[in-house]
């Protein structure tokens, strides 16, 4: 059967999923919308191909795929606002008709298909933890929506009082802090005081005032991506990673500070990641967000989605850095800077929803 055949297809699915999608697109320019569901086979089978492979490989394949070939399918004269409204219903009927198929390899069913806007396929309810690579090498990890316990009993005045907090959507966070190389291909320069070991190791030295060119620039690459900063809560929420303690492992183990970092920064990713998959939360360089900094905020901030957007004298910093002592190497911990001010301590990673 067709799920067989997809099954024991030792070709790239990058590969098998373009050949699906031509195949199908192809199959579909001469059809009317409203056709009869036996005329759909070749759609049928793609989607029965992207419910196995996503599981494998994330469902935002699908996405980035089908936003290519629809692009395609409109050189061939293909008619997309008729097949747009019933992609859902396939994917709903492929999986029916291949069921059993998909039991025997203990898949369980979810529609990774939301909606199509334009030339651009989004992905509804990625897994948390899909990792996505933009056009400079950014790589994205997927932070699903939820709720946590902001602030923390342990720490400072400005960390008080903790409390409850919603965050509505789920958005994509660099996994790792940006790199010098992924700055001096936007800037065109590196602004940096540790360049020793090249391009690696994250960029610091940059204002908040700097980084708000660098997303401009970014976000001009037209990636289908609208990149910024994260907002204050959401950095702790995806620091925290469903963790409650000041910490969300062995802080030898996640974070380069003033004990264990010989007094400069690390390239990324050579400490232990947290549950979702996100490097350097903590230490190595504290991180600008998009909030300004107020000490009193908690007590007066929204339980959705806070954003601290009353202008005041300092942007927020987040995680510890590689010269912080281990009381300050919290997921709570809260800092700030003038968003004119650059300091070799301080870098950043960004955040993107689709555009």
């Amino acid at each position: 059967n067709k799920a067989a055949i997809v099954r024991s297809d030792n070709r790239s699915l990058s590969t098998r999923s373009a050949s699906l999608v031509k195949r199908g697109l192809t199959h579909c320019v001469s059809i009317e919308a409203g056709m009869d569901p036996e005329e759909f086979s070749d759609w049928v089978y793609l989607a029965a191909a992207y419910i196995e492979a996503g599981y494998h490989a994330g469902a935002t394949e699908f996405g980035d795929f089908l936003a290519e070939m629809l692009v395609e399918a409109k050189g061939l004269g293909y008619p997309k606002e008729k097949i747009e409204p019933v992609l859902p219903v396939l994917y709903d009927r492929a999986w029916n008709i291949y069921k059993s198929e998909f039991e025997e390899l203990g898949l369980n069913y979810a529609n990774p298909y939301k909606a199509v806007t334009g030339n651009v396929a989004v992905s509804a309810s990625p897994i948390a933890g899909t990792v996505r690579k933009n056009s400079i090498g950014i790589e994205l990890v997927y932070i699903p929506p939820g709720e946590f316990m902001m602030g923390s009993e342990n720490g400072k005045d400005d960390e008080k009082p903790v409390h409850k907090v919603t965050i509505s959507n789920g958005f994509w966070m660099g996994k790792y802090e940006v790199i010098q190389g992924q700055w001096q291909s936007v800037m065109g320069d590196n602004p940096s005081y540790f360049k020793d070991d090249g391009a690696n190791h994250p960029v610091e030295q940059v204002s908040w005032d700097d980084i708000q060119v660098f997303l401009k620039r970014l976000n001009a690459k037209n990636d289908r991506f609208e990149y910024s900063l994260p907002s204050e809560a959401q950095w702790e929420y995806a620091a925290r990673a469903g963790t409650t303690s000041d910490y969300y492992g062995n802080l030898d183990e996640i974070a380069w500070y003033n004990e264990n970092s010989g007094g400069a920064t690390h390239p990324v990713g050579q400490k232990e990641p947290n549950a979702f998959g996100l490097y350097d939360m903590l230490g190595n360089v504290g991180e600008w967000c998009q909030d300004w900094y107020d000490s009193g905020y908690y007590a007066k901030s929204p339980m959705t989605d806070p954003t601290a957007s009353d202008s005041c004298e300092y942007r927020v910093i987040r995680g510890c850095t590689w010269g912080d002592f281990g009381s300050e190497a919290r997921s709570a911990f809260r800092s700030s800077l003038a968003p004119s001010s650059r300091n070799f301590c301080v870098g950043f990673r960004v955040i993107t929803r689709p555009a």
